[in-house]
């Protein structure tokens, strides 16, 4: 293995030990040391809302939207490509109506019509993340208010005040 590898995969490790202790001691400080199936349950499903709210933010989200420049980036580089074929075309069409260039120019000019339709999907997908993504996160948010809620019920229950 190479010195920079080495260097890397120690560096990683001290930041998964790091992160690993960070979040032990936040979970020895948030569970009570009396507790009850509800609590632990509960404690779960905050978890898990947490946990969903982070990975819709960091992972889903991000890869949707890139998967949509992408796909627009592509469909619009094959429609270029589609109507320099259809223009250079052109000048073979003229020669009669059984010309074998004819029917290379249909086959272009049916797959340029698919690649727009496909372009104007994900142009639209493209639209509809910027939209709705906060709609989706505000919905994360409520499911890590409401675990949040339940922890708290259930700590009430137990530890009463």
């Amino acid at each position: 293995m190479s010195r920079f590898g080495l260097m890397w995969l120690s560096l990683a490790v001290v930041s998964f030990n790091q992160v690993a202790g960070v979040v032990a001691q936040e979970t020895r400080s948030t569970i009570p040391a009396v507790s009850s199936l509800e609590l632990v349950d509960a404690y779960h499903e905050y978890a898990l809302a947490r946990q969903n709210l982070v990975w819709y933010r960091q992972v889903i989200l991000p890869q949707q939207r890139q998967t949509a420049t992408d796909a627009i980036q592509q469909t619009t580089a094959e429609a270029q490509v589609l109507r320099r074929r259809l223009r250079d075309y052109q000048p073979f069409l003229a020669v009669g109506r059984h010309s074998p260039v004819r029917t290379a120019a249909e086959n272009a000019h049916l797959n340029l019509l698919a690649t727009e339709q496909s372009r104007r999907h994900w142009q639209d997908e493209e639209t509809a993340l910027m939209r709705f993504s906060g709609e989706v996160d505000k919905l994360y948010r409520y499911e890590v208010l409401r675990a949040a809620l339940r922890v708290q019920a259930a700590r009430a229950a137990i530890l009463p005040e």
